[in-house]
């Protein structure tokens, strides 16, 4: 994970680099499920767009990422918009999550798959996972792409089979290089 985050913070220091705080447009479009109450965790955040649309929607709000430069350009907009968003900078190898601590964890663009049982450990009864990456059609474009970073067709779907499934497009004929799941823990 240390080449990864060395990679990430050359990225963001990288002179003329301008970070978009565009949220992911699936988890918006999916905006009545989250209710703004809570404690919210953006999960391999980046410059932590997810993060800031949580706190707008009212969560209190962790982003966690490897790159401190990243979590700094959250925290200077997080100040900017008079969000409230805590920041922590860790290897997500080797880093645990708190049990039964948030009401929503939204992971875009990460795969550890070491990590799902801590993310659903994590989650308090009746909390939200909102979990968005690519998926092996990704490598028909890229096959350059590191093959242990995308999900099989319905890797989500059955990590996540004993919560309620509130949206997948998981199927079959799914052709979008990504999947994506929103589901509910259930008590």
């Amino acid at each position: 994970m240390q080449a990864d985050i060395a990679r990430w913070e050359h990225k963001y220091q990288r002179a003329g680099h301008v970070p978009k705080f565009i949220p992911e447009a699936d988890l918006t479009l999916l905006a009545k499920w989250f209710t703004g109450h809570g404690h919210a965790l953006d999960l391999a955040s980046g410059v932590g767009q997810n993060a800031l649309w949580l706190a707008g929607q009212g969560y209190k709000t962790t982003a966690i990422d490897g790159s401190q430069r990243a979590l700094d350009y959250c925290k200077q907009e997080a100040k900017n918009r008079t969000l409230c968003v805590t920041t922590q900078a860790v290897d997500l190898d080797n880093h645990s999550l708190p049990e039964n601590e948030f009401d929503v964890i939204v992971v875009v663009r990460y795969l550890n798959r070491s990590l799902f049982e801590n993310i659903r450990n994590a989650l308090k009864p009746n909390g939200l996972i909102f979990y968005k990456t690519f998926n092996q059609n990704h490598l028909m474009t890229k096959p350059d792409f590191n093959p242990d970073y995308v999900l099989k067709n319905g890797e989500l779907s059955k990590i996540f089979e004993q919560w309620k499934i509130l949206e997948t497009n998981e199927s079959s004929e799914n052709e979008s290089q990504q999947s994506r799941l929103l589901a509910q823990k259930r008590t």
